[in-house]
């Protein structure tokens, strides 16, 4: 044993002294190297390798750099006399590694004399060429292992690799200790009062609009209007009612006929356009009839689509999702997206995440109170009785109304408050104006207040 042990570690030091001083001119192109690495996909349990080896013992087989065991080899015979009993083989799992697994195989030749010649017998040809081929395959394996720790040795001392870690390692040290400086100095100006926390601030200001999701992404490339993947629409279907449809994919629409349209998801996977003049809501279809037009049906809450013979319902549509102008034959511009807000014929409604600040009188200091609205469904609110010019206020439970403009926002009070000087805790959140029929000619919403801290 001491003979075996002391060849091996002399060959190692050997090749160790030969690679470091550059004479070892064996290269990776001109040997097999009895190693092979893959990652996993979760469905292959099969891989293959193709270096020769003796036993099933000798195939050593790692994932994650640890030892496997739940496999089994399947080797390829070389043939009944052949030198080397298997050419090459498999490795196949009990179960497939995952997308994340990393999977080496590689042989393991133990440091042994498979012939023993005896003194007085004549050396077989054969018998010494096996021997000879064992031996030259342990050599192979100890190539592999030297190479393996070489590599791993020659990044540890990259002298110039460790120096920029240690270099981007000051630079983030200290970008650290900045931010933290900066920090300590927004608090301490925040404790002197020369900057306002978002609580404190909103002590400040009232009657406002918060936040309101962008959901709608909408997209102008030379007269083509595209819907963006991951835009979010909602489709009444029923009695309060309304799905919620997120695309899939791009949407794209062109359109030749002039004029101002109403933009709405179709049932399929498409988006359409409506003229705004042929857009109508409420209880009853005051369209009946005309060819090619859109009516929400409030009373069983679903858009309907009528084609040339103007009676013929096609249900289904989505709440529009923005207005566009087409002039000369092609998409202008996009005039306005209903994120938060939009309307159809004499209907507004608002969307989900809708926030507000509703004034609601003064705490005892002088600052603001405030009540937070926030819209958690769809909501709507239909009327062709109102008058022409009216503020849209938003409330609590998703109640949408409007009024006309002989409501005022109390700044003494900070409160909203009705024609009796009521006060009305509510958000005005923009402003609306009809024709004598009722339809919404224009549709302003306040722009979301943005703050800073």
């Amino acid at each position: 044993m001491f003979n075996i042990d002391g060849r091996r570690l002399s060959a190692i030091f050997y090749l160790l002294a030969v690679k470091f001083s550059g004479l070892f001119v064996i290269t990776k192109g001109e040997k097999q190297m009895p190693k092979i690495s893959y990652m996993g996909n979760g469905s292959t349990t099969e891989f293959n390798f193709n270096f020769p080896y003796y036993e099933n013992t000798d195939i050593i087989v790692t994932k994650n750099n640890q030892t496997a065991t739940d496999f089994t080899v399947i080797g390829t015979s070389g043939g009944e006399n052949a030198d080397i009993p298997y050419i090459g083989g498999k490795v196949v799992f009990d179960v497939a590694p995952t997308a994340l697994d990393s999977v080496t195989i590689k042989r393991q030749l133990p440091l042994t004399r498979i012939i023993d010649y005896q003194p007085t017998e004549k050396i077989n040809p054969t018998l010494l060429n096996q021997d000879m081929n064992y031996e030259i395959e342990v050599l192979k394996d100890m190539y592999t292992e030297l190479d393996d720790f070489y590599s791993k040795y020659a990044r540890i001392i990259n002298q110039e690799e460790t120096e920029t870690l240690l270099a981007r390692i000051e630079e983030i040290s200290n970008e650290i200790a900045d931010s933290n400086e900066s920090i300590n100095d927004l608090n301490q100006k925040i404790a002197d009062g020369q900057i306002m926390s978002k609580d404190l601030f909103f002590s400040y200001t009232s009657n406002c609009l918060t936040n309101i999701s962008q959901d709608i992404k909408l997209e102008l490339n030379n007269g083509t209007l595209i819907l963006k993947s991951g835009s979010k629409v909602y489709v009444p279907n029923g009695d309060g009612v309304f799905d919620t449809v997120t695309t899939t994919q791009d949407l794209s629409i062109t359109i030749s006929g002039d004029g101002q349209k109403f933009i709405y998801k179709n049932p399929g996977n498409y988006i359409n356009y409506q003229a705004i003049t042929t857009s109508v809501s409420g209880t009853t279809d005051s369209l009946s009839g005309t060819p090619w037009h859109l009516w929400y049906d409030t009373t069983n809450n679903v858009i309907n689509r009528y084609g040339a013979d103007g009676t013929t319902a096609m249900p289904g549509q989505s709440l529009p999702i923005a207005i566009v102008t087409v002039s000369g034959g092609t998409i202008s511009s996009i005039d306005q997206v209903f994120n938060g807000f939009g309307y159809i014929g004499s209907t507004v409604f608002v969307l989900p995440t809708v926030k507000a600040l509703a004034p609601n009188g003064r705490n005892a200091d002088g600052t603001l109170k405030n009540t937070t609205i926030t819209a958690t469904d769809v909501s709507i609110k239909t009327s062709t009785t109102v008058g022409s010019s009216m503020i849209l206020r938003l409330y609590n439970e998703n109640i949408l109304d409007w009024d006309t403009n002989s409501n005022t926002y109390n700044s003494a009070l900070n409160y909203n408050v009705s024609n009796t000087a009521t006060p009305d805790n509510c958000c005005y959140v923009g402003t609306i104006t009809t024709t004598t029929n009722g339809q919404i000619t224009t549709f302003n919403i306040k722009n979301v207040f943005s703050y800073i801290v």
